[in-house]
């Protein structure tokens, strides 16, 4: 044995050994021997230079008389340093990698996230229609964005009902109610707002019995409040006319994204239902109402006329009708009719099926005149100024028929409509309703574009065969062909000539469409764009954006909440970092164990 140890350095001893014994063992005699104190850090190299484990038998590792040497072993501080700094260095990505994980990146979304639903039932003339929207909000608009979800219509106006107890408009609205109730769920609808706006029938009912019509009112808030629904008593209401037209112009313009892109330009709309008529588009100079919606205000202008639709036309033509002939002293059954065609066979006045839009209801069709002295005066509409002739009209039974007698003629028919386009005329002879005055409206429509629908579709451009690029010469000539040349098909009716003379009329000298130019501003639809439009989608779109409407809070509405790094990112920071640890600590075991 040769010491290579400082202070005992080239002494050398000779060592008897037992094969049993281990390197340590060894270790401990020889340390004894040179008086050196046993320390972790001396070791024995053998003669082939190799290192000798502790546990390994000396029979197995020395042989006889063999040189082998006691040495200190050279402590590597550098490689301990690497060791560790591997270690702390994959440590560190771990840890950073967990921190940056657990971090939260909040930012807006570029479409919010359907937040809510709401419920808007369309108390019509003729029909109940209930809408259930999905409601989304964005951080960018305090208005939602809508989309149908679901459509219910109940046959009947509110306003015709003849038992108006609680008990009775709840039956009546139950099938729609429950239905919308089911599509939501109960845990869903008590936190579903729901609102109801009456239209026309309605607003007709107001002038003709204003107590009945409260009573309506009173008792409709009854039943939705007992609906299961999120609801309010303000939110039962009969629509200004007005307001009605400029819904179906949000309900329309959505449908072309005018009011969602900078490209596209914002379209009139013109409505006539069955007791209503409205007009309404953008026109800063004239506006009457005005919206904000996705940021936006619009300067809107809307006219509603009450006793326009067409089923009120046609009752205030045949009043007109029956009054003249009471002037004239010369009253009888028979009405000499200048606007129904000579040549129409009697067979065909018959009703047909005939396809109709959701805002073009089947009852406001009406394939014949109103006949008889119920039909024609029951309505506010046709209620007659001159009180001789309602002692007159007292003394005729209620189903005194009237038979309208064929008699066209171009001249005669004209004459006979002005009453609808001289607000004068129109006053002297009826009580209420509403009677136009064309020069309160623009004289040059101002918008680009117009899409004219219901009536002004089914009973005037349908009928006529009207497509797009007509003149107004071409117009005019289709319109004629239906009052003087012979009406065989099966879907014509003894009032086509006219629905499409009035309408006609009304557009050319009521609305100002009198040119070529305006004309074919015209576009006469039963739906924009694929979509059946009607108001309750504007209603709604409009009412999300209210202080009252009860919307989310502003820190949940369309917002995405994710990890500040993506988990790829995450992933590679602990990969690395898992094996920059392992590494170290495997070189600090084989350090201690003197492998390296």
């Amino acid at each position: 044995m040769r010491s290579r140890i400082s202070g005992t350095k080239g002494a050398e001893k000779k060592i008897e050994i037992d094969e049993e014994d281990s390197i340590e063992d060894l270790l401990r005699r020889v340390c004894l021997v040179f008086g050196v104190d046993v320390d972790q850090n001396i070791r024995i190299r053998l003669e082939d230079k190799r290192i000798a484990a502790n546990d390994e038998k000396l029979g197995r590792t020395v042989r006889n008389e063999c040189l082998v040497f006691l040495e200190t072993r050279k402590v590597n501080k550098g490689r301990w340093a690497m060791a560790a700094l591997s270690f702390l260095f994959g440590a560190a990505l771990i840890v950073v990698g967990c921190v940056l994980n657990s971090m939260e990146d909040v930012e807006p979304a570029h479409e919010g996230n359907a937040v809510g639903k709401a419920v808007v039932l369309d108390a019509g003339s003729s029909h109940t229609g209930t809408f259930l929207f999905d409601l989304t909000w964005t951080k960018a608009y305090v208005t939602a964005f809508a989309a149908e979800l679901n459509e219910c219509s109940i046959e009947g106006g509110i306003a015709d009902l003849k038992d108006v107890s609680v008990t009775a408009l709840q039956t009546y609205l139950e099938p729609c109610l429950t239905e919308t109730y089911e599509k939501i769920g109960s845990s869903g609808a008590n936190a579903t707002p729901i609102a109801l706006g009456a239209t026309a029938g309605m607003r007709m009912l107001e002038l003709e019995d204003p107590v009945k019509a409260n009573t309506i009112i009173e008792n409709l808030k009854i039943v939705l409040g007992n609906s299961g629904f999120l609801f309010n008593d303000s939110d039962v209401e009969i629509l200004d006319g007005a307001e009605e037209g400029a819904f179906a112009w949000i309900s329309t313009n959505m449908a072309t994204d005018a009011l969602t892109s900078s490209d596209t330009s914002t379209t009139g709309s013109m409505d006539m239902g069955g007791a209503s008529s409205q007009y309404t588009f953008e026109d800063s100079a004239n506006a009457n109402l005005h919206y904000v919606i996705y940021n936006e205000t619009y300067d809107i202008f809307s006219d509603s006329l009450i006793c326009y639709g067409i089923r009120e036309t046609l009752n205030r033509f045949a009043a007109d009708l029956v009054y003249k002939s009471y002037a004239n002293g010369s009253v009888s059954t028979a009405l000499l009719n200048p606007c129904m065609n000579l040549y129409f066979e009697t067979n065909k006045r018959k009703n047909f099926d005939r396809p109709l839009s959701r805002s073009h209801p089947r009852s406001t069709w009406l394939p014949s005149f109103p006949s008889t002295k119920g039909e024609i005066f029951s309505s506010v509409c046709t209620e007659i100024n001159d009180t001789n002739f309602t002692k007159f009209l007292d003394t005729l039974p209620e189903n005194f028929t009237f038979v309208h007698e064929a008699a066209y003629d171009f001249g005669d028919c004209d004459d006979s409509l002005e009453i609808f386009l001289n607000e004068a005329d129109c006053r002297d002879v009826f009580v209420s309703g509403d009677c136009m005055n064309p020069a309160a409206y623009p004289q040059e429509p101002a918008a680009d574009a117009f899409f004219a629908m219901s009536s002004f579709y089914w009973d005037f451009a349908k009928s006529i065969g009207w497509t797009a690029g007509l003149s107004l010469i071409e117009a005019d000539a289709l319109v004629e062909a239906i009052c003087v040349e012979d009406q065989t098909c099966d879907e014509c009716s003894e009032t086509d000539c006219f629905m499409a003379r009035v309408i006609f009329k009304e557009l050319i000298d009521g609305y100002h469409f009198d040119t070529d130019q305006e004309f074919l501003k015209l576009d006469f639809v039963d739906e924009v764009e694929g979509q059946s439009v009607a108001w309750p989608l504007g209603y709604v779109i409009d009412w999300s954006g209210q202080a009252d409407f009860p919307r989310p809070a502003p820190s949940m509405i369309g917002k995405t909440t994710s990890s500040f790094i993506p988990p790829a990112v995450f992933g590679i920071l602990v990969g690395f970092g898992s094996v920059f640890c392992l590494s170290g600590l495997i070189a600090a075991v084989f350090f201690a164990r003197g492998r390296i």
